[in-house]
């Protein structure tokens, strides 16, 4: 299942930091909400969470601010007995903005991997949120970070469970089976093998390639980044570094952690192989 059919989202499909909810100062509009005596415990933390959503997106009424984004958020977390899925929801967003850090708070991958682990362990999970924690905690660990230690092991876990055939197939399926093909291609925690390597990057290819066709795909900017990182490593197609930088400028910043990478590779364009992010 496509993560766009996953719609049990309390009706909107929130748990990346996208939202339509951005326009004529909607900041005011929740705290009125909050501020309103007859506002319905769900409308109270809905209203919570999209400030947190607010705050992390900025728009032309309010700046971007990651410390009020989380603050907000947490009061979703305090205040979301009711539905597990506001949790989730939030602890996924707090994950993501300590993943890449700024706008008043530090890059912290050791914070990021405690609220992905708490959404893969939420004994009221939902699997759309668990599998997008787990993708993202499978990087940390693939790559290390501050405070993280890197640990292929473990993100090998990761990855294979994802990418089993019996999941609903989901960008975060695509984005297992692309690193799976880099881990058999050098050996990281498994033995060299270039036919599964292969294997593994034909299927993430031609996965990425039908989101990014699919216009109803939730999360259309996200597979560019690994289309873009496949192009300029030569992973399962020809390499093309101009092909490459195509796909990575059409990452968009709601994308966060992939947007800042692919600004990290577009900002040198020394026409080599960009590292392998």
């Amino acid at each position: 299942m496509k993560i766009k059919n996953v719609c049990i989202f309390l009706l909107v499909c929130f748990f990346k930091l996208h939202t339509n909810a951005l326009e004529n100062n909607q900041l005011q509009i929740y705290l009125d909400i909050l501020k309103d005596p007859n506002s319905s415990p769900i409308d109270i933390v809905s209203a919570q969470y999209e400030i947190g959503v607010i705050y992390s997106m900025g728009d032309k009424d309010t700046p971007k601010d990651y410390a009020q984004a989380i603050k907000w958020f947490d009061k979703a977390i305090n205040n979301s007995y009711q539905d597990a899925l506001f949790t989730m929801a939030s602890q996924v967003n707090i994950g993501d903005l300590y993943r890449v850090g700024g706008n008043y708070i530090l890059k912290d991958d050791m914070q990021a991997l405690k609220h992905y682990t708490e959404v893969i362990n939420n004994p009221n999970k939902d699997e759309a949120f668990v599998v997008v924690a787990k993708i993202s905690a499978a990087e940390i660990y693939y790559f290390g970070g501050n405070n993280v230690a890197q640990d292929h092991s473990q993100a090998l876990y990761y990855f294979n469970n994802i990418a089993n055939p019996v999941n609903n197939e989901s960008i975060e399926m695509a984005i297992a089976q692309y690193y799976l093909g880099v881990m058999h291609l050098n050996g990281y925690a498994v033995s060299k093998n270039i036919t599964k390597a292969s294997n593994y990057f034909v299927q993430a290819f031609i996965m990425f390639t039908n989101f990014i066709n699919d216009s109803n795909t939730y999360d259309i900017t996200l597979p560019n980044y690994y289309v873009g990182q496949m192009y300029s490593n030569g992973y399962g197609v020809v390499k093309d570094i101009a092909i490459a930088l195509d796909y990575f400028k059409k990452v968009e910043p709601d994308e966060l952690w992939q947007y800042q990478q692919a600004q990290i590779i577009l900002n040198t364009q020394d026409k080599k192989s960009p590292k392998d992010f």
